[in-house]
């Protein structure tokens, strides 16, 4: 195990990242289009919380590499509004407000990715 060094996250840095995108790259693409509904105009928040522990040294490339491929598919479902990272129970996490959009499809789609996506430990979503 490694001694948590600023080194050593940085020599396992490209590999996370590499299978972040790569597991990401393969998930099923499960979303349709369909008729917009009176339900499609919804806001809905949701949350993934990663496997990587936090490092605010390191936010940014965690949220470049998770961004680059969570976004384009919840984008499919509505308007990403506002993304923001942080630190969840000591890993990181991306929280996502997604507009005009239906939250059944959104609990679809985040069901999917995080099955998917064995570098995601867990994933929340709030219909408002």
């Amino acid at each position: 195990k490694g001694s948590g060094q600023p080194s050593d996250v940085m020599i396992r840095l490209p590999f996370y990242l590499t299978v972040i995108e790569f597991a990401l790259g393969c998930a099923s693409n499960s979303t349709t289009t369909t008729t917009t509904s009176s339900t499609a105009s919804e806001v809905v928040f949701a949350r993934f919380r990663s496997v990587l522990p936090w490092n605010a040294s390191e936010t940014s490339a965690y949220e470049d590499a998770y961004e680059s491929a969570i976004t384009p598919k919840l984008n499919e479902l509505g308007h990403v509004l506002n993304v923001e990272s942080g630190n969840l129970h000591g890993n990181f996490a991306l929280s996502y407000t997604i507009g005009n959009t239906n939250c059944d499809r959104v609990k679809a789609a985040m069901e999917s990715i995080r099955n998917d996506a064995d570098f995601i430990e867990s994933h929340s979503v709030i219909c408002g």
